[in-house]
């Protein structure tokens, strides 16, 4: 609906006016809640109140303005733009309202032709730019930019962008010919290095990017004589691999190569003309073996993998072939890529095909049979030798076969019993842990015969083969006892593990007054620990002295004073429980105390004296300190 007189016309679907006649449709008809409006060919006409009505609940209002064509303010009025652009390519003249939605009632491009502007656009009054002029964008009705293609060295000259006698931007272009195209580096010789397999640029260029020259041609040096290989061939040698490395930039020249091999090193030209050129020498680079004519000594462990490290001393530089060979009878027979032999199908390949110079050989599930001499083959001067040695996996010693280590765990935390074969790499067949019940030994890892381990039990690090030790976590006193980490009847290595109950926390100043000594705006320790520093209390309270009654400061804080001051100093070490108070103030001072338990013989109690200094110690401020003069007295 369209309000009218003060009333509202329908518009759409049915016309109660003619002014909207074939200038209004629903915007998207696909979509069925879409209702958007769209009006076509808008004149100030249309400016007023809308309404999308679907039910007498359901209505959008809408004010519509519509700002007069007339208004377009030419962005630079009255000034002249400088315009570079070059012969053969094409410019864009840029000119727009300030408004880039408003649509100036007429727009004319002129061109000043024997002290007379002519227009170009959008009515031509000369033959020089037709089908040549354009506008940028004809889609935003404020950018009035004119484009200009295939230049020439006569569309140099002046121009104007106008709109209305008021409106009117001039334009000075300048067109820089293309024939004269300067080489950056003319007359000389630039020395490019390239690797076999991989691509290469030849650097050649104006010293105009833009400018465009009548012709190029790339030359090889083959006997003594030139032959052009771009655009024209006139040998097959570099037919498919070579090209302008940015063909969308007029002046850059370069020549792209691609799969070079050492063949294509020589003396090149980049030619423009018969006195513009550039000379570029391409030196290619082959592979040369890292420990070329060495053998290297490699072990492995029957069941793992195994690399072969072998490399070009230039990892970018790609061989135009490489062997993996085996020593059978003798005779070296290819493993890698082709396969003369079933032994080693699926079980090779090259470590890192990414980097072209690196040809490493992977070897994975070894057996002793893999066992012997190898060779990375490039060519009959790039060689190296390897010697494996595979371990079996049979052969894993335990560092403390047939003995007992003992080792003590505290509950509620975890405990490692440490068992590993000799050579870490080296696989058992098999690996069992087990624990002394009733005189028995169940198994509790990797088959658990008790569900007393269960999710509590795992290997340390199953990523090392050889290292089996047994992670135990939750420890309880009913973990206490006898173990066995069991390779075979010839390899077990006995544990006794202790377990301390956390309940057995003594402080180690137990009943006893400490005095220490702070500075007001520093920090302060308050020491107190378990005297087994891994034993971990049921719980733990600090408390501070308030009209004589302690009141808690952590882990609950019974008084604001030390909101987000205090902190157990190590919460690393659970029998540690000294506490660290920050931003210290003369109202810190006093009397704390560090409680573990209930108990008379649990409480330990300090005394706290701060002293205002003008002037701050000789420690870091803010750093938690014991200061020297901290003492303790009985009481």
């Amino acid at each position: 609906m369209y309000l009218i007189e003060n009333t509202y016309k329908e518009i759409y679907p049915n016309e109660q006016t003619e002014n909207y006649k074939n200038r209004v449709k629903l915007l998207n008809p696909n979509t069925p809640g879409n209702l958007s409006l769209h009006i076509s060919a808008l004149t100030t006409e249309d400016q007023g109140h809308y309404q999308c009505f679907v039910s007498s609940q359901q209505v959008v209002g809408f004010i519509l303005t519509v700002l007069h064509a007339e208004g377009c303010d030419l962005v630079e009025n009255r000034r002249t733009v400088v315009v570079t652009g070059y012969s053969g390519e094409s410019v864009a003249l840029p000119c727009s309202c300030t408004e880039l939605l408003a649509k100036p009632q007429q727009i004319q491009w002129m061109y000043l032709i024997e002290n007379t502007y002519k227009e170009i656009y959008p009515n031509e009054q000369t033959e020089n730019y037709k089908n040549r002029v354009k506008l940028l964008n004809p889609n935003t009705p404020g950018n009035l930019s004119l484009h200009i293609s295939a230049l020439t060295t006569e569309d140099q000259g002046h121009y104007q962008c106008f709109v209305s006698s008021q409106q009117v931007v001039s334009f000075r272009l300048t067109v820089l010919h293309a024939e004269g195209c300067d080489l950056v580096e003319n007359r000389r010789t630039v020395v490019v290095t390239g690797y076999s397999g991989e691509s290469v640029a030849l650097p050649c260029s104006c010293t105009e990017l833009l400018a465009k020259p009548q012709q190029i041609q790339w030359m090889y040096l083959i006997e003594n004589t030139y032959k052009e290989i771009y655009p024209n061939e006139q040998t097959e040698n570099y037919k498919n691999r070579v090209k302008l490395l940015n063909p969308n930039t007029p002046g850059n020249l370069s020549l792209h190569i691609s799969a070079l091999t050492t063949e294509d090193q020589g003396h090149y030209q980049c030619m423009t003309e018969p006195n513009i050129i550039t000379y570029v020498d391409l030196k290619g680079k082959g592979c040369d073996l890292v420990e070329n004519r060495r053998t290297v000594v490699v072990t492995g462990y029957s069941g793992e993998s195994v690399v072969l490290p072998c490399s070009c001393t230039e990892l970018l530089a790609k061989p135009q072939q490489i062997q993996w060979m085996y020593l059978i009878e003798n005779t070296y027979k290819e493993i890698y890529p082709n396969e003369q032999t079933e032994n080693y199908k699926n079980r090779v390949k090259l470590l890192n095909p990414n980097t072209p110079g690196n040809l490493s050989l992977h070897i994975s599930a070894l057996t002793t049979e893999d066992q012997g001499h190898y060779q990375c083959f490039v060519s009959s001067q790039q060689v190296v030798s390897f010697r494996l040695t595979v371990l079996h996996a049979e052969g894993c010693d335990l560092v403390e076969n047939r003995r007992t280590v003992v080792v003590t765990g505290y509950s509620g935390e975890s405990v490692v019993l440490p068992c590993s074969c000799t050579e870490l790499l080296a696989k058992p067949q098999q690996i069992q842990w087990m624990y002394l019940i009733e005189n028995t030994y169940k198994e509790i890892y990797p088959n658990e015969q008790t569900e007393n381990y269960k999710n509590r039990v795992k290997l340390l690090n199953p990523n090392t083969p050889g290292n089996l030790s047994l992670h135990i976590s939750a420890l309880t006193t009913e973990d206490q006892g006898h173990y066995q980490c069991f390779v075979s009847s010839q390899k077990v290595v006995s544990f006794r593990l202790t377990v301390l109950h956390a309940e057995g926390c003594d402080l180690v100043e137990n009943r006893r007054t400490v005095v220490v000594t702070g500075y007001s705006g520093e920090s302060v320790v308050l020491p107190c620990s378990c005297t087994e520093l891994l034993a971990k209390p049921q719980q733990i309270q600090w408390m501070y002295l308030i009209e004589n009654t302690y009141k808690e400061i952590y882990p609950n804080e019974q008084t604001e004073n030390y909101k987000n001051r205090v902190k157990l100093l190590n919460p690393n070490t659970p029998g540690n429980l000294s506490l660290h108070i920050s931003a210290l103030t003369t109202e810190d001072q006093g009397h704390y105390q560090c409680f573990v338990s209930s108990q008379q013989d649990e409480v330990a109690c300090s005394d706290v004296v701060y002293v205002e200094t003008t002037s701050p110690p000789a420690h870091a401020q803010n750093d938690p300190v014991e200061l020297p003069n901290t003492k303790i007295k009985q009481t």
